[in-house]
């Protein structure tokens, strides 16, 4: 799709099994745009034309879950090379928004004098009814290229459905 960068596709199937495929990014770390599109039951051809759902905010790695029948996109800004990227996320009514920025987002960001350092394009899962959500995170280095390692911490919400600000476990 014209003017999208094409990359970082997720999945997500609603509770009456209708898949829906999110993905795009931008280019040179500006104007992220996010497409979506329902899915047929082969999983990989398209129900109409992919439209543009991008929040505010939004950079790239879009994830969508669902909570107590509101949608909540989540996904990355920032650039993914430095202190700039975070995870944040939008909610609406329907898989396709309009979205508004969730309360307290971004949820994980940079805290300074820590090794959380450009937390971002991550996933969320859910384990014994426990939520988790599993992001990468720059390794401080001197060199010219961005190590990266794998992350797990619990990801809370409110009584409201909103996420709560995730708490690195170190």
């Amino acid at each position: 799709f014209p003017n999208v960068h094409n990359i970082d596709a997720d999945c997500f199937i609603d509770d009456n099994g209708q898949a829906y495929l999110y993905w795009g990014s931008g280019f040179k770390w500006i104007n992220g745009k996010c497409m979506a599109v329902k899915l047929n039951k082969d999983m990989h051809t398209f129900i109409g034309k992919p439209i543009e759902v991008t929040p505010p905010g939004y950079f790239e790695a879009p994830h969508m879950i669902k909570r107590n029948g509101q949608y909540i996109l989540m996904f990355s800004e920032g650039k993914a090379i430095d202190d700039t990227y975070k995870i944040g996320y939008s909610t609406a009514k329907t898989p396709f928004g309009p979205f508004e920025t969730g309360k307290n987002s971004p949820i994980l960001s940079t805290i300074p004098g820590t090794k959380t350092v450009g937390p971002g394009h991550h996933t969320v899962l859910n384990f014994k009814g426990q939520d988790f959500i599993l992001y990468h995170r720059i390794v401080p280095q001197t060199e010219k290229y961005v190590l990266r390692e794998l992350c797990m911490d619990s990801l809370q919400f409110d009584v409201l459905g909103n996420i709560q600000k995730v708490i690195p476990k170190k």
